[in-house]
């Protein structure tokens, strides 16, 4: 078994509004700051982080901009003690790390979490840039086995970016770009694999956690010394129901055992198809719902 991991972002909420759900008490709430600087987490429980890429209804963007009192935008200050973040909207719920095949104890307080949160003014948009990304634990791959996993996550990649948000930042492998990745896999280059990692389609260097070198498929959490060692799946829809997780989460796995056992895609994409339509049908079902009942009001 696999221990596994996810982030589920959403609008609207005062991102304070959220970590007092969470935390109880804000004293525990250790938030990122800056433009890309997050603080160090332990994942044995649940946390809420803000972050700018979420944007809001009224046309604000999580960490970036406000509304005053009278109602006039305001640039926000993201720095660490700035007060601005009680003002700003959107957040990111991050679960603990646990396992699939048991997720009763995640499962309830997930429930209670968004109940709560959406009575507080929740929403969770694609149009607004809100995602659930899935982290899978693959410490027990070789690094070595891990760079030719970039020929399998360029075959399902355009799959799996159909089940996204609207966000076109969503960084695939090129052709370019796997040449160079699978040319360092097969020299067992790992030097140059972890530089790859940190470039642009075009080639510039960027740091770690830009939003210009993660793919859509991102394996560079094993890579790295300062964060758990998963494969991040960033190409979910938001929906806050618990059995589209479930199944957005198990397809996850249900790839990287694949890919670790060296399954040809030939021999695994049409349960791949099968899996990717059940979660589209379940993700359509909600937003048709969502549309339905905005109409009522």
């Amino acid at each position: 078994m696999r221990t596994v991991g996810f982030e589920l972002e959403m609008s609207d909420i005062k991102t304070s509004d959220a970590a007092e759900i969470v935390y109880g008490d804000l004293s525990l709430w250790s938030d990122r700051y800056g433009a890309y600087s997050k603080p160090h987490l332990e994942y044995d429980r649940w946390h809420l982080q803000s972050d700018g890429s979420i944007r809001n209804n009224n046309k604000t963007r999580c960490m970036v901009s406000y509304l005053d009192e009278s109602g006039q935008k305001k640039l926000a200050n993201p720095s660490r003690l700035s007060p601005d973040r009680f003002k700003w909207q959107g957040a990111e719920l991050i679960s603990p790390v646990f396992y699939i095949e048991y997720p009763e104890e995640i499962k309830a307080k997930f429930e209670e979490f968004i109940y709560s949160m959406i009575k507080k003014g929740a929403v969770f948009e694609r149009h607004l840039y809100n995602s659930l990304h899935v982290h899978v634990d693959i410490s027990d791959v070789d690094l070595k086995d891990v760079m030719f996993w970039m020929k399998d996550i360029a075959q399902v990649q355009d799959t799996l970016d159909s089940l996204g948000n609207d966000w076109k930042k969503r960084n695939k492998i090129s052709p370019s770009e796997l040449m160079k990745f699978m040319d360092a896999a097969d020299h067992e280059d790992v030097e140059r694999f972890t530089d790859l990692l940190k470039r642009t389609s075009t080639g510039e260097s960027k740091f770690w956690d830009h939003d210009d070198i993660r793919k859509i498929v991102d394996v560079a959490h094993r890579f790295r010394d300062d964060r758990p060692n998963t494969i991040e799946f960033r190409c979910f829809s938001p929906v806050p129901i618990w059995s589209d997780i479930e199944l957005s989460i198990k397809l996850c796995v249900w790839l990287v055992e694949q890919w670790k056992d060296r399954v040809p895609y030939i021999k695994y994409y049409q349960e791949f198809e099968e899996r990717v339509r059940e979660i589209k049908k379940q993700n359509d079902f909600y937003y048709t719902m969502m549309s339905i009942s905005r109409l009522g009001q």
